[in-house]
């Protein structure tokens, strides 16, 4: 299991979704796992304790069979209460993590800004400024 799961997942939740394959290697070599359902508490474990904003509801998690072998699959939605985060290190760069194509990267301060008003259901380009005059 890889040891920064939490931020996998995050990444995939402050993005666009996707899937998560524990038992398989990088290059697609199915190695399994020897106990899925201790696997599975894990990673419901990860999400109670080490992620912040409850994103239980966007994630299922699935033990399949693949060759043969015991894989558990980690499906994982966009999430709408954007950002997400790991707990321990906040609503920083350093715990906000965005998948971009197949690598998972540290938000920049401007990207999470924007998630939080995504979240809000304004945009920051959308918002008046406050000197902005108003046309009637």
């Amino acid at each position: 299991m890889p040891t920064d799961l939490a931020s996998e997942i995050i990444a995939f939740a402050n993005a666009d979704g996707g899937k998560i394959y524990i038992g398989v290697e990088d290059d697609g070599t199915v190695v399994g796992v020897s106990d899925p359902d201790d696997v599975s508490q894990r990673i419901s474990n990860i999400l109670s304790d080490a992620i912040e904003k409850d994103l239980k509801g966007y994630v299922s998690i699935e033990n399949e069979v693949i060759d043969g072998k015991n894989v558990v699959v980690i499906h994982i939605a966009r999430g709408v209460d954007r950002p997400y985060y790991i707990k321990s290190a906040g609503l920083m760069p350093k715990g906000v993590y965005v998948r971009v194509g197949t690598t998972k990267k540290q938000a920049s301060d401007e990207l999470i800004k924007r998630m939080i008003y995504e979240s809000m259901d304004m945009s920051y380009e959308g918002k008046a400024s406050p000197e902005q005059e108003r046309a009637y």
